[in-house]
């Protein structure tokens, strides 16, 4: 039986980059491991991107911090909302990986693998409170 949907998370898949060898500057060719990752955008940060999710290219072994620079570098009015001035996480910002915080894991430094997918919450603050009602 065919199976329904897409997968959640990034495929892994083979790829012919250039290989600069600094000697010559002769160019081979190489296989190395990449993926698309779906980045999902919600609230404010959606309307900064004009997109609920933007696709990051990465290779076998990088990071939330790796997927979050590319992320930036397609979608620059985002840099700020995410980084602060010295290049770490906005202290209001959420990340989950997978579901999960990824302040609960190693931070940007968490290794991403096949599967993976981030969304990304921007700080939400409160509205106008409940409704005074007389009892």
């Amino acid at each position: 039986m065919p199976q329904r949907g897409l997968p959640l998370g990034p495929a892994w898949h083979k790829r012919m980059v250039p290989n600069w060898i600094s000697a010559g500057c002769i160019s081979t060719l190489q296989m190395i491991d990449f993926c698309i990752m779906k980045v999902r955008l919600f609230a404010t940060l959606r309307q900064v991107a004009g997109a609920k999710e933007v696709e990051v290219d990465l290779e076998t072994g990088e990071t939330v911090r790796h997927a979050l620079e590319r992320l930036v570098h397609l979608q620059p009015n985002l840099k700020e909302r995410i980084f602060d001035e010295k290049g770490g996480l906005q202290r209001s910002i959420i990340i989950l990986l997978k579901g999960r915080n990824i302040r609960l894991e190693e931070g940007l430094d968490t290794v991403l693998g096949e599967g993976d997918y981030l969304a990304i919450f921007p700080p939400v603050a409160g509205g106008g409170g409940w409704p005074k009602t007389s009892i």
